[in-house]
């Protein structure tokens, strides 16, 4: 089964940016052996998004992941066929958290776009 791709929900005040690039940052510093995810996800808390703690005091990388798209996301509307909820990966996100995880990841915004 194939996730499908969805973006944020749409702002006209902040439109969604991709995370294309945030994410091939993050896969490349995760190549880095001094680099925490962990440590990464706990930055972009500390900047006022606490779900990234993940009721973990250092921070959890699953919400950053999905966030980023490289996990899916379980799906919560409905089941498919085969009685599953399908699972999806998001494409875009919001400025203000893509701007938080730039900073996590020591990334100039213009660099990412923003």
């Amino acid at each position: 089964m194939s996730a499908q791709e969805v973006e944020a929900p749409y702002d006209p005040i902040t439109p969604p940016v991709p995370n294309k690039v945030l994410r091939e940052r993050l896969e490349y510093l995760m190549g880095d052996p001094g680099f925490s995810v962990c440590a990464a996800a706990r930055r972009v808390a500390d900047q006022g998004f606490p779900r990234f703690l993940g009721g973990k005091a250092w921070g959890d990388s699953t919400p950053l992941f999905r966030v980023l798209g490289i996990k899916s996301t379980p799906g919560k509307r409905r089941k498919n066929g085969n009685g599953r909820y399908p699972s999806t990966i998001r494409t875009h996100i919001p400025y203000d958290q893509a701007a938080a995880i730039c900073r996590a990841l020591d990334m100039d915004l213009s660099d990412a776009g923003l």
